[in-house]
């Protein structure tokens, strides 16, 4: 099993937040992908719980891809 670089230039980044002791996570917001690769989006936390990201492929290869969560507490 290998890999391969897929060109993901302009493609669309939703975030999602999962408050402590909640069930589902929230939608909060997009970004897209710059032509280097990176992507970035500024969020305010208010409350404990876990960030990520998804991005389509657009790829007969490759499925849709999910972030590893990332958990804040708010202190």
């Amino acid at each position: 099993m290998g890999s391969k670089f897929v060109h993901m230039t302009k493609r669309r980044v939703d975030f999602y937040f999962q408050a402590k002791g909640s069930k589902t996570a929230k939608y909060m917001g997009n970004t897209v992908i710059d032509s280097k690769g990176r992507f970035s989006k500024k969020f305010t936390a208010v409350k404990d719980g876990s960030w990520s990201a998804t991005w389509e492929t657009f790829s007969s290869t490759y499925v849709n891809a999910n972030s590893l969560k990332d958990y804040v507490d708010v202190r």
